[in-house]
């Protein structure tokens, strides 16, 4: 059964993706097990800690400890810095390349009164793929990541809803999704690859869209195009959420058939490419953010070598512009068995092994990644549309993992594009996300940006993607605000993954659990929408979908009738 994006983009699953022990009330928001942070060549990374403190501390420490020996350094305590009374810390690690486990302290004077601990915690090389069908390798059977240090954020959304993106970092496998669009390709293969050769975990978000052309890319990254700004909104949201928080050594870039399709000029090419790199430079902040370029053309048993000249133009005469495989010349029905697409274990291999090569020990010893000036803990992404008039309401979507006190309370802050002096600030808001905020009425014609703050303690996210006020545009209806996710509480430490399959033809739901004791399962429908089946029930034990040990099915009452309608729901 093939997943339905529009469920997905609706389903609200409850998990806390944190390891806690704790004697007292010490819970760490910030980093999630299984995130990998970007190294710099020297092999560092600052690794980010933040958290609610218990009653009475005076003083947070952290270090990090190798998993497994071999796998880094370890660090000594170190200390953090207290906010809001002593009830929140917020402080930064430095590390080598490795794979950790992060332990957290809280002490009143001399006294250790509660311990925390994330396992799986990286340093090592995060990667952003973009690119047309064979970036996303939509149509082939993937495989898993057989070493634990491959990970991806398990989410999928062909269109993202900014609101409803989390941070549930995952092993990369056959069944799981690299965020914020692309199912897992070839890109467990070559985490497997990666990890063997460099001994550090690597991470993977992607941002691919099948089909897609070099005019839209550019066009989209211009802020011009249908209402969702697809394709090139989503290689702005990973960087935006994404690669805010973690860093990244760069984008791999594969795309070039659909431009062979359309006779697009070597000129032409390079024009709409380049305005995609430097977009993507303009939003990390980073002059010289590197990009992997595949020479890429081959469709229909043709290749169109204005393409693989712009391509090679591209990589010869902008900076930081990296050689990836050359790929038009591996071919043939074992290896691209529609005559497009790489497939089948051949193909699967032969792609892996290009991109292998071509992210050679040259590359990483000279290409300088991106590294934050400090992680992000609350990011703001795009104001759609990018146009409104005075007097709009605009909707602010954010992603946090900030430590916020009970109370805490969210606003919007509206300034011009040219400072910081606020214009504008929403009512404040405990739940809303989006959030919304009038446009001033007498607005003056500009560019605009907005962020989030918060109350307890004191935040402030990222600035959000510009978008303009026009007086003479056409005015835009506001949009209804969803509920965030929720989390909260101590998962049980057996339950390692969950997740879902559904089919949206049939209505065909199964929920999916990897675990090493029996489960019960139970789905909750959250939109007031007909759904009966909400008993608690002991999931079955399967074979049939890797990375998971047992599921729970619900079946429709007949084709499309009944089982899970299209909504929202807890699972």
């Amino acid at each position: 059964m093939r997943l339905s994006l529009a469920f997905q983009r609706l389903l609200v699953v409850v998990v806390l993706f944190i390891t806690i022990k704790s004697e007292a009330q010490l819970l760490i928001t910030t980093p999630q097990s299984r995130v990998v942070y970007q190294r710099n060549l020297n092999n560092q990374a600052m690794v980010p800690v933040a958290g609610l403190a218990p009653a009475g501390t005076t003083r947070a420490e952290a270090r990090l400890l190798p998993a497994i020996p071999g796998q880094g350094v370890a660090t000594q305590w170190q200390s953090l810095t207290m906010l809001a009374d002593n009830a929140t810390f917020r402080g930064v690690v430095r590390a080598t390349g490795g794979w950790y486990q992060l332990q957290v302290r809280a002490k009143a004077g001399f006294t250790v009164v509660a311990q925390a601990t994330v396992n799986r915690v990286g340093v090592g090389e995060v990667f952003v793929v973009a690119g047309q069908s064979n970036a996303l390798g939509v149509f082939e059977v993937s495989y898993d990541a057989t070493d634990d240090r491959v990970s991806c954020i398990d989410s999928r959304q062909d269109d993202p809803a900014e609101q409803m993106l989390g941070l549930p970092y995952s092993h990369a496998g056959a069944k799981t999704n690299f965020a914020p669009a692309n199912p897992p390709h070839v890109w467990t293969m070559l985490g497997d690859s990666l990890t063997r050769r460099l001994n550090v975990p690597v991470l993977f978000l992607g941002a691919a869209q099948g089909g897609s052309s070099s005019f839209q890319w550019a066009r989209t990254a211009a802020g011009i195009g249908p209402g969702g700004l697809s394709p090139y909104r989503r290689l702005g949201v990973a960087l935006r959420h994404y690669v805010a928080r973690t860093g990244m050594r760069a984008v791999l870039w594969h795309q070039g058939e659909s431009d062979n399709l359309e006779s697009t000029s070597e000129q032409t090419y390079v024009t709409n490419i380049g305005a995609v790199i430097q977009k993507t430079r303009q939003q990390t902040g980073f002059a010289r953010l590197p990009w992997v370029m595949a020479r890429a053309s081959y469709i229909s048993n043709t290749t169109r070598p204005a393409v693989i000249q712009a391509q090679n133009d591209l990589i010869a005469t902008m900076t930081d512009v990296w050689p990836g495989p050359m790929t038009d010349t591996c071919v043939g029905p074992t290896i691209r068995p529609d005559g497009l697409h790489f497939g089948g274990l051949e193909g699967l291999t032969s792609l892996t092994r290009m991109w292998n090569q071509a992210l050679n020990n040259t590359f990483f010893q000279s290409e300088a990644p991106f590294q934050p000036d400090s992680s992000a803990l609350l990011t703001t992404g795009y104001v759609l549309p990018l146009l409104h008039r005075p007097g709009d309401t605009i909707s602010v979507p954010f992603v946090q993992e900030a430590p916020l006190l009970p109370g805490n309370t969210f606003r919007v802050q509206l300034a011009s594009i040219t400072n910081e002096s606020i214009l504008a600030e929403s009512a404040p808001t405990t739940g809303k996300n989006p959030i919304p905020l009038i446009l001033p009425t007498m607005l003056p014609t500009g560019t605009y940006r907005v962020r989030i703050r918060t109350s307890q303690p004191a935040f402030s996210s990222t600035w959000s993607e510009p978008f303009q006020v026009d007086v003479n545009t056409a005015r835009v209806l506001s949009q209804t605000a969803t509920s965030p996710f929720v989390v909260g509480g101590q998962p049980d430490l057996a339950i390692q993954r969950i997740g879902y399959q559904y089919d949206q033809p049939t209505h065909g739901f199964d929920a999916l659990v990897w675990a090493s004791v029996p489960v019960e399962v139970r789905l909750e429908r959250l939109d007031g929408g007909p759904f009966a089946e909400t008993n608690w029930l002991l999931a079955a034990t399967t074979t049939n979908f890797p990375s998971f040990t047992t599921f729970r099915n619900y079946r429709p009452q007949a084709m499309g009738v009944g089982g899970v309608e299209m909504g929202r729901y807890r699972l």
